[in-house]
């Protein structure tokens, strides 16, 4: 009788504690994120500078002139994605591609094989006319006339799970293109409808499309260093000049490095250095868009007593002047608005562990990825594996749990999207 008792009050205990321990492990995580992301801002500030300055220098991703919407015109013949992964089709024309292309090119792998079977694709079954017809627009607009546009007419929607466009049915698009281009050797055409494609990828104004207008400009260099390898007799060979590794991967690291120089961590004098200087940077527009969904989702614990009130306020302030600075430079995202609406400051249900919901907020979920995949690591060390301190030390808390709580651990991480922490302890 005593035995069970002394049992229940244990198990109480405990779970009270694991309450405690999960409800202050954001704030935790939070806190090192500022002075990981403060101590990075300091050491890389005049390398991230000189590589802005190059890849402006580089005229790939020109500064658009917002004149002519690509969107108007693509956005309701491709296919997106839910949050969830629900396609959407849009009501006028799917661009699509047949199966047995789709199929061929998954099974060609991603390196240089895909490239190699030029000569193998039935092209008049593909539609490519709609890459040529972009060279019109000198932007694309993901936010109107789109399923973005129906998200955020729900006042309901946190800004945290937009739909986003079939980016891999894109940029097999973009194979084929290439392909076809070596087939009817005009290859240079090629080039100027994929290289434009991706300079309306990085007018998007969010990270996702900027990434993969890299992944576009990769594929261009693949097809031209397998011509010539193989010696292809080639119009205009000679004038092909595609991006090379070196400009990817820093374009890359200085694309994603730029998201801790315009948020609430970031050091008063480098938010307002960028902000005098708008123009000085790719990819400015995306940065500030992640930089205010993590403020956005950390708020209700930045407004507590841990933080007080005047860091949010006061970081809300300058960040809010950045805002403005780049109101003509950006595409106009809904996120704006939200960014400048009161929020539900409750700190979110889930955290009322182990009486898990089965779907956390769609700010929680979000929060949870983005403090435990956030790239706070040495974003100039290249093929590095990540040291993400934060994880580490939850492992090594969680090693000395026992397995039934590890495995009941697991099953909460997955609600998060936060498997790794989890599995890493064995």
């Amino acid at each position: 009788m005593y035995k069970k008792l002394f049992i229940l009050v244990l198990v109480i205990a405990l779970l009270f504690w694991l309450k405690i321990f999960i409800t202050y492990v954001p704030f935790y995580l939070l806190k090192q994120h500022e002075e990981f992301s403060q101590d990075q801002q300091d050491k890389y500030w005049s390398k991230l500078q000189s590589d802005h300055r190059w890849l402006i220098k580089s005229q790939l991703f020109p500064t658009p002139q917002f004149k002519e919407n690509g969107g108007a015109y693509i956005n309701n013949q491709i296919l997106w994605v839910s949050s969830n992964g629900e396609l959407i089709k849009p009501t006028v024309l799917i661009l699509d591609l047949p199966e047995d292309v789709i199929d061929n090119l998954k099974s060609w792998g991603e390196g240089i094989g895909w490239v190699k079977h030029f000569n193998e694709l039935s092209y008049e079954e593909i539609d490519l006319k709609w890459m040529t017809e972009l060279l019109r627009y000198d932007h694309w607009n993901l936010n109107l006339d789109s399923p973005i546009e129906e998200y955020f007419e729900s006042a309901s929607n946190y800004p945290f799970s937009v739909p986003m466009p079939k980016l891999d049915l894109l940029l097999q698009f973009v194979k084929v293109r290439l392909m076809y281009g070596l087939s009817v050797n005009n290859t240079l055409r090629a080039s100027k409808e994929i290289r434009h494609l991706a300079q309306l990828f990085s007018t998007t104004g969010y990270l996702s499309m900027e990434i993969a207008a890299l992944k576009i400009l990769k594929f261009e260099q693949i097809a031209h260093r397998y011509a010539k390898k193989n010696k292809l007799s080639l119009k205009g060979i000679r004038q092909w000049n595609p991006a090379q590794d070196d400009f990817l991967e820093n374009a890359r690291i200085a694309l994603i490095s730029l998201v801790d120089y315009v948020g609430f961590f970031t050091k008063p004098k480098y938010i307002s250095q960028i902000t005098k200087g708008v123009n000085e940077y790719i990819g400015l527009c995306a940065a500030i868009r992640e930089a205010m969904l993590l403020a956005v989702a950390s708020k209700p614990y930045l407004l507590t007593e841990i933080y007080g009130d005047d860091f949010y306020y006061t970081r809300y302030g300058q960040m809010d002047q950045l805002i403005a600075a780049t109101s003509n430079v950006c595409i106009d995202d809904p996120l704006r608005d939200h960014w400048r609406k009161p929020i539900n400051l409750k700190i979110p249900s889930f955290w009322k562990f182990p009486f898990t919901p089965k779907k956390p907020t769609n700010r929680a979920k979000w929060l949870a990825a983005y403090l435990f995949y956030s790239p706070q690591i040495d974003p100039y060390k290249i093929n590095t594996s990540i040291d993400h301190k934060n994880v580490n030390i939850l492992t090594e808390i969680i090693n000395y749990f026992p397995l039934w709580l590890k495995k009941s651990l697991a099953e909460f991480a997955h609600y998060l999207g936060a498997e790794s922490y989890i599995s890493n302890s064995r």
